[in-house]
């Protein structure tokens, strides 16, 4: 082993726990913090892990590695740093994250992912949607090239179809706007614009005339 690798190694106190900075191997993923916030819980797993006996298993450069998902890690992070869940609005993985602070036994995350699903179920359960839809034929102009030095005029008749969509759940506007977008490079659509503001979505869909 060379002396920059054994430099990158932690110093450990005389009861095995690091000292210093950690730097965590989670599913690939590299976070570095300190020992106070990864045992602000000492029932929990990371708890018991540095405040053991044995450490947890380090790869060659002395990062701790834990076999999880690297992604949802931070927010657990997040939230043994701050001591409060944090997660942006409409967060799609809520299960995935449920399931890795089960893994790590963090009773004060569990307890705040449960309050965000029953209030998350309570918001679906009284969900108010709107919307206005519009249909319109428009003619498309645009030139034609022939040949060297030879343009032409041509039309194409369109139906454009413009939807202002109201909705108080702000997850279920989200997949409205992907798939609206997923729509928008298929089939006979040729353009689709979605804008979004607050708890509404303006999307315009125009697609060709039958037989043009």
């Amino acid at each position: 082993m060379g002396e920059d690798e054994e430099e990158r190694r932690p110093v450990s106190a005389a009861g095995g726990a690091p000292v210093g900075p950690v730097t965590l191997n989670v599913g690939g993923t590299f976070y570095s913090t300190t020992l106070e916030t990864l045992t602000r819980f000492p029932d929990s797993m990371l708890g018991a892990m540095f405040r053991g006996p044995r450490p947890a298993p380090t790869d060659r450069r002395g990062h701790y590695v834990i076999d999880r998902d690297g992604k949802a890690f931070r927010h657990v992070l997040n939230f043994l740093r701050l001591g409060r869940l944090d997660l942006p609005e409409g967060y799609p993985e809520l299960a995935l994250l449920r399931a890795e602070a089960d893994f790590y036994q963090i009773r004060p995350l569990l307890a705040e992912l449960s309050r965000l699903a029953a209030e998350r179920r309570r918001r679906r359960a009284g969900a108010v949607l709107h919307a206005d839809v519009d249909g319109r034929e428009r003619l498309l102009h645009f030139t034609v090239r022939r040949g060297p030095q030879d343009y032409g005029l041509s039309t194409c008749p369109l139906r454009v179809f413009t939807a202002n969509v109201f909705c108080t759940d702000g997850q279920f506007l989200a997949l409205l706007a992907a798939r609206l977008g997923q729509a928008g490079g298929a089939g006979p659509c040729l353009g689709h614009r979605a804008e979004a503001e607050s708890n509404h979505r303006l999307g315009h869909e125009a697609a060709r005339e039958e037989g043009s």
